[in-house]
């Protein structure tokens, strides 16, 4: 070997010796070096040396300096063609981490964007729709207005009615104590202990005419009408006030008198003797009356008060008719019709 010495070159990068057929130049510098100091840039194609060139981030690949940039949102240098230009900031961004906008189609990094949460597409923060309740960005056209409130929220946040189909938010709606149907607080009877019920499922007061919770209303134990709570004694029993005043004498009201000659002969055939009428009064919708009837015998002999409850429209008494004496204590009841 000390015979070829002569024949050896002298690398310019290491100073390691070979024969030239094991030496090659580097394309960027020029410099003599043994082959494997050099190796073949990813991009040039050209042999470079291997301290020049730089290693992508992304991929792996090797080349030189120049063909190099940095994603903007992670830092992470990789070759041109690894990297994108976002069409939504003008940054630079590693193309494997591309987004594509379902609304305008715009591609950007990843973190630039926002998913649907109802169908999970892609898309930016100003494209889309926010719920008013969840706070979710959805596509346009998912949000639905809210009927009470007017929020535009998510499909799943309201509810239907079962009264008028009307949707809303689900705190805008009661359940009804009769059958469970969920509707919107205002469209249905609310019970004085704060229940609720469809208006299909109310009764109504036989006084007032207005319709009512079921569990507001009380048998009357004389005529056997159901009324409101409001309108019956709670002492002694559970009896039309209206009515129980005008046998005891303690009202003397004389409502409808036009009307007084017809409640007598249509119900005269009912009781037994000579009948007029006493005192009566208007329910507060105008459609029954509560009247009082003094009844006597054929003799005159027995003097008897009768109650009932009139319907204006049917020229009928409502449920029973009632006959009793008027004691010291009060009327007290002996016959029913």
């Amino acid at each position: 070997m000390p015979a070829l010495k002569h024949l050896l070159e002298r690398s310019d990068i290491s100073g390691r010796m070979a024969l030239p057929e094991f030496m090659e130049k580097c394309a960027a510098t020029g410099k003599r070096a043994l082959r494997d100091e050099l190796e073949e840039s990813a991009v040039s194609k050209q042999r470079i040396t291997k301290s020049l060139l730089k290693t992508s981030g992304l991929t792996g690949k090797r080349a030189e300096s120049k063909y190099f940039q940095k994603c903007e949102f992670t830092g992470i240098e990789a070759l041109e063609d690894e990297l994108a230009t976002s069409q939504v900031s003008g940054k630079k961004y590693r193309a494997d981490r591309q987004q594509r906008s379902i609304v305008s189609g715009k591609t950007g990094y990843v973190d630039e964007f926002v998913v649907c949460s109802e169908t999970n597409h892609a898309l930016l923060p100003e494209e889309g729709e926010k719920c008013e309740v969840t706070g979710k960005v959805v596509v346009p056209g998912i949000l639905e207005r809210c009927e009470v409130s007017g929020k535009r929220v998510l499909p799943p946040e309201l509810e239907k009615s079962a009264a008028s189909g009307k949707k809303a938010l689900k705190q805008f709606f009661v359940p009804s104590s009769i059958s469970g149907a969920r509707f919107l607080e205002g469209e249905g009877i609310a019970s004085a202990a704060g229940k609720h019920c469809l208006e299909k499922e109310a009764k109504v007061c036989a006084w007032s005419s207005r319709k009512c919770h079921p569990d507001d209303l009380r048998t009357c134990q004389l005529t056997r009408v159901a009324a409101h709570f409001e309108y019956m004694t709670t002492n002694g029993g559970i009896r039309l006030e209206p009515l129980l005043n005008l046998l005891n004498g303690l009202r003397r009201k004389t409502d409808k008198q036009e009307l007084w000659a017809r409640v007598v002969d249509d119900v005269s055939r009912v009781l037994d003797g000579r009948s007029q009428i006493e005192s009566a009064l208007s329910s507060p919708g105008g459609d029954h009356m509560a009247v009082c009837l003094e009844t006597k015998s054929w003799l005159g002999l027995k003097t008897r008060q009768a109650g009932f409850l009139y319907s204006i429209r049917d020229r009928a008494a409502v449920g029973r008719i009632v006959l009793g004496k008027r004691e010291a204590e009060g009327w007290v009841l002996e016959k029913v019709f």
